[in-house]
């Protein structure tokens, strides 16, 4: 009676992605291998990009409280603001922000409405297939 070898281990494989849910899988590696090869490892990446956010919020924040005296910023036509700098600063850094996001909207929804359209078509394509097997 021939005894078969025990089963290897295999790496864990990632569950099916949810909708809305970033991949993580990169791919240069078959689709079923993580990025993360291990939890241990996600789990310290995870704890030191924290540590790292938490570092920086504390060296900006001591800036801002360095740089606490009052700015005026000249606009045209005699216009002008005055408030502590930070405050000016951040105004202009959320402007900034909002304004990129609004001008990238268009594209996003570009790309989701093709998103669905391919996704629609690859449905259609698959029930063909099965009707052509049957």
């Amino acid at each position: 009676m021939d005894a078969k070898p025990p089963a290897q281990k295999k790496h864990s494989k990632l569950s099916p992605m949810k909708k809305g849910q970033l991949d993580y899988r990169l791919p240069f590696f078959p689709h079923d291998t993580p990025v993360f090869f291990c939890e241990p490892m996600r789990k310290t990446l995870v704890v030191l990009s924290r540590i790292a956010a938490a570092l920086f919020f504390v060296l900006l924040f001591g800036l801002a409280l360095k740089n606490a005296h009052e700015a005026t910023f000249f606009f045209y036509f005699g216009y002008k603001l005055q408030g502590p700098l930070v405050l000016l600063l951040l105004i202009f850094f959320a402007a900034g922000s909002v304004l990129s996001i609004l001008c990238m909207t268009p594209m996003i929804l570009r790309d989701k409405r093709e998103l669905l359209r391919k996704r629609k078509l690859i449905e259609t394509l698959e029930k063909s297939a099965e009707k052509a097997i049957r």
